[in-house]
């Protein structure tokens, strides 16, 4: 019975880039599965695909024949319990220890002290990391890290792990430990997803192997990549070329449609001359502007009176009040310090 289904599954991201294109494959129970290809080919985006994190462009994802599409959001985190992702880089809390990290997923799910003491302390025994379960992440090497990320993972009891580069940061020697790890984890009836791109791997798991790198284009058949020559690039060029002189040349008439419009209508407007003629004409006529215009004569004269005062305002604001020196509380503050016949009372 197959527990995961990809049919005819794209991933496209909002910048345009293809993961990879129309994947389809079968996942049964207990099986163990290799994801290949190299960096960028969509490994991880398997991961997160299955996870619920990531929702596919087209096709259909079937997790133990369930769409994942149908689950609710408020009952994801279900979904999740039952898919263990054991990362690259381990993805350890640096507060917690080695204990709490791993009971930390049990935690979260509610479960008793007593069932968390048990589960945490067989799952320390099965990566052979007892002896290390107060020390933090921090005084761990690459391997224990790596090995306490897969016992968490396995916390939940989950029907599937997924190993994202397990071995991307280790030695050869510790790569091989943990990957004697996970399929020991495989052979107890869970379902092993691995994504590598270590050839040492591949070829020591014997396993189906998925190569993404195939996925990442739409082929088609009987279709060959053309080869662009130098005479295609210049005849493009013209092209542009002629694109860039048309657009100049509609932006220049435009320009002088714009130009001919604003002539003609400062024809229709009046002149400078016209519109004196105009105003004079109509000051004549109302009596209420002659009695402005003498006003106006007559405003030169108060304007030399305020400007006087004006001036003498200013003199007079300019001129800055003496301060007056207070008398000094201390009246031996400007002297030498007294003696004590001065202090003494003298006679009158």
């Amino acid at each position: 019975m197959s527990i995961i289904k990809f049919k005819g599954v794209t991933k496209r991201f909002s910048d345009g880039t293809v993961a990879f294109s129309n994947l389809s494959f079968e996942v049964d129970e207990g099986e163990t599965i290799l994801f290949t290809g190299p960096s960028g080919s969509g490994k991880t985006t398997v991961m997160r695909l299955l996870i619920g994190e990531y929702i596919p462009s087209q096709g259909e994802i079937l997790f133990e024949e369930g769409p994942l599409n149908q689950i609710k959001h408020n009952r994801l985190h279900l979904h999740r319990r039952k898919i263990g992702v054991v990362f690259q880089d381990y993805k350890l809390i640096e507060e917690l220890n080695v204990w709490e990290n791993v009971a930390l997923p049990l935690f979260i799910r509610g479960e008793s002290q007593a069932v968390i003491e048990e589960r945490v302390t067989d799952l320390l025994k099965l990566v052979e990391l007892t002896d290390k379960a107060l020390m933090f992440p921090r005084q761990l090497s690459g391997g224990e890290s790596q090995r306490i990320s897969i016992a968490r993972a396995l916390a939940n009891s989950p029907k599937v792990i997924f190993a994202d580069e397990p071995t991307g940061n280790l030695d050869q020697e510790t790569g091989e430990r943990i990957i004697h790890l996970l399929t020991k984890i495989n052979e107890l009836g869970t379902t092993l997803l691995l994504a590598t791109h270590d050839p040492l791997i591949i070829k020591e798991v014997g396993a189906k192997k998925i190569d993404l790198s195939e996925f990442t284009q739409e082929k088609k058949e009987g279709s060959k990549p053309k080869k662009i020559s130098i005479e295609d690039l210049v005849s493009e060029k013209s092209k542009n070329n002629q694109k860039e002189e048309k657009s100049n040349q509609e932006e220049e008439e435009e320009k002088r449609e714009e130009g001919d419009k604003k002539e003609e209508t400062k024809k229709d407007e009046p002149t400078e001359k016209e519109k004196d003629k105009e105003s004079s004409k109509s000051e004549a006529d109302s009596p209420s502007e002659k009695i402005i215009i003498k006003q106006a004569d007559q405003q030169p004269k108060n304007n030399e009176k305020t400007s006087k005062i004006g001036s003498f305002f200013s003199k007079l604001l300019s001129k800055k009040p003496k301060k007056k020196e207070k008398p000094s509380k201390n009246p031996y503050k400007n002297n030498k310090q007294p003696s004590i016949e001065d202090l003494l009372p003298k006679d009158e």
